[in-house]
């Protein structure tokens, strides 16, 4: 029985990148005897080092957004799945007020939506452990206070010490957000250049999957019958029994 033979493109990005240098390393061994001249390898090698570069920077950006994160997180003290609220971050605060305001409108438990608390019907109190819920509240105690000036009842805490803990939890954030996008938009100019990308069905010329996939078609028309040899550049050659053939596409989506 005839087996089937494939030789299948990679969608894991680290995958089909050792794939890429792999055939760019076998071709400049080969030299002039290399079978793929007729392809623009050289092009091929730029785009390479262009695609591996956008993928380093933004595996990076998305190592500072996670430290971001978490220093945004430490000085909410949220950092941890602790019931405990720890001293000198803004969960502390937060929950510190919200105690104070308690016992300072006692069965008049409403009056604390002024400081931007939620009370609910059964007049519970809760303080969020989301990030962008407790800062938005935290903003709301310190304006309020900002707001009363003088008379304000809060005079008891360290509100200086609060907004800054507030002011670092909020430009970490901010930096975050900001890093997230730099990286979208690399992996985004690291996927064109790869010829990957949502709705896309067929290879573009000029991006690495197309000069990849002429090479494996070239390779295999060179090695026919012989197409284990194949994986001398690098390619996976798998051989299986004959199967349905399926006409279903798949989109050129990576995988990371």
């Amino acid at each position: 029985m005839k087996k089937n033979i494939r030789v299948v493109i990679p969608r894991k990005v680290m995958t089909f990148l050792t794939l890429c240098l792999n055939i760019i390393n076998k071709n400049t061994a080969d030299g002039i005897n290399s079978v793929l001249n007729t392809l623009n390898m050289s092009q091929m090698a730029i785009n390479y080092t262009a695609v591996a570069l956008s993928n380093t920077i933004a595996m990076q950006k998305d190592k500072d957004k996670e430290l971001a994160n978490e220093k945004r997180n430490i000085a909410l003290g949220i950092h941890t799945k602790s019931s405990v609220y720890m001293p000198n971050t803004v969960l502390f605060y937060v929950a510190s007020i919200r105690d104070f305001l308690l016992g300072s409108f006692k069965n008049n438990e409403r009056q604390l939506g002024a400081w931007n608390f939620e009370v609910h019907q059964d007049k519970n109190v809760e303080v969020p452990r989301g990030s962008l819920k407790l800062m938005n509240l935290a903003r709301g105690i310190i304006t309020k206070h900002q707001a009363d000036g003088a008379s304000s009842i809060l005079t008891v805490f360290d509100m200086a010490a609060f907004e800054a803990l507030l002011i670092t939890a909020e430009q970490q954030h901010a930096l975050a957000l900001s890093l997230k996008k730099a990286k979208e938009l690399e992996y985004e100019k690291r996927n064109l250049l790869m010829g990957f990308g949502k709705g896309k069905r067929k290879p573009v010329q000029g991006t690495l999957l197309y000069d990849v996939m002429a090479a494996r078609d070239i390779l295999l028309g060179i090695h026919k019958g012989k197409e284990q040899e194949i994986g001398l550049w690098g390619f996976d050659v798998n051989t299986s029994a004959p199967s349905p053939s399926s006409k279903s596409k798949k989109n050129l989506t990576p995988t990371e």
